[in-house]
């Protein structure tokens, strides 16, 4: 069996995801499947299509359906867009308190700060300090004030995200800062233990 998916993130961990809930692909000695089928579905903001090989439609559908409630459990868990996530929380008390979260969320944020070590801050998660300066949508094309871009680019810092493993607790450093792990959450089947 062999599964594609359309965009690169994704696709590793849906096939992980995928892989763990298929039954075996064909019977001993049977003859595999040919046909192809695909999936598509939005999530996280995006679009994700799959095309599976060699696995009837049933097992495509059963497979799919679970790769995408892996990834919208995520996004509802993780998501900075979202007024009820952890996430968000911390981003509220920025400046003001640390935020006890769930361990596979400070899993997720101890990677995305190793990654920012490594590449001394290219991947940034507090880049969402940013947020809501450039508007690209159709008719809009809003490009910001200079100045509002360097008065917020003091607030994108991953150096300023304290981390305390013994709480399990996150806490920006400065009111202002907001994290966004946009880049590291469709990651998330792959940094677990």
């Amino acid at each position: 069996m062999k599964i594609l998916f359309s965009y690169g993130v994704a696709a590793l961990t849906a096939l992980l995801v995928a892989s763990a809930v298929l039954s075996p692909v064909t019977a001993p000695g049977a003859e595999p499947r040919n046909e192809t089928i695909k999936r598509t579905a939005s999530v996280m903001g995006t679009n994700l299509e799959a095309t599976f090989y060699g696995i009837d439609a049933k097992e495509a559908d059963r497979a799919f359906k679970a790769v995408v409630v892996e990834f919208r459990r995520i996004d509802r868990e993780l998501s900075e867009w979202k007024g009820n996530t952890y996430v968000s929380e911390i981003n509220k008390n920025a400046g003001s308190a640390p935020v006890v979260v769930p361990p596979e969320l400070f899993r997720i944020i101890s990677a995305a700060m190793t990654v920012s070590r490594v590449t001394d801050g290219a991947f940034d998660i507090t880049w969402a300090s940013l947020w809501g300066l450039w508007d690209f949508s159709p008719g809009s094309h809003k490009v910001p004030d200079p100045a509002e871009v360097k008065r917020r680019l003091k607030n994108v810092n991953y150096r300023d995200v304290v981390l305390d493993a013994g709480k399990k607790s996150v806490m920006l450093k400065r009111p202002g800062m907001a994290m966004g792990l946009g880049g590291i959450a469709r990651d998330t089947p792959l940094i677990r233990p």
